[in-house]
């Protein structure tokens, strides 16, 4: 949305959807917004951002399980160090259910 300068970070916002789909059992389906600021210092760019993310799920076996439709609020910081064509990423999510991940990504 905003791109950054030497002075001002970047500013995104992020819309996603997802719908489970071959599993005639259960209905799960979720639509999430982000938002995020990032500042590059060299190839190390940190980042940190906020979201919510609505999730809905019905279930068709009768399995008894209740259906789901809740908003998830998640918060997350993290951090990429580029080099040549690799990415490695640190990412750390809070929500109800704390997440870190570590990835290097390769792109051409």
């Amino acid at each position: 949305w905003m791109d950054g300068s030497t002075v001002l970070p970047a500013v995104a916002f992020r819309a996603s959807y997802s719908k489970l789909m071959g599993v005639d059992e259960l209905d799960l389906q979720t639509i999430g917004l982000d938002a995020s600021v990032s500042k590059g210092f060299g190839p190390l760019t940190p980042y940190a951002g906020f979201g919510i993310l609505n999730i809905r799920a019905e279930e068709h076996a009768g399995l008894g399980l209740a259906d789901v439709d809740t908003n998830v609020t998640r918060s997350f910081v993290g951090s990429r160090l580029s080099f040549l064509v690799f990415d490695l990423m640190a990412q750390a999510d809070f929500s109800e259910i704390p997440l870190y991940s570590v990835r290097l990504n390769m792109g051409f």
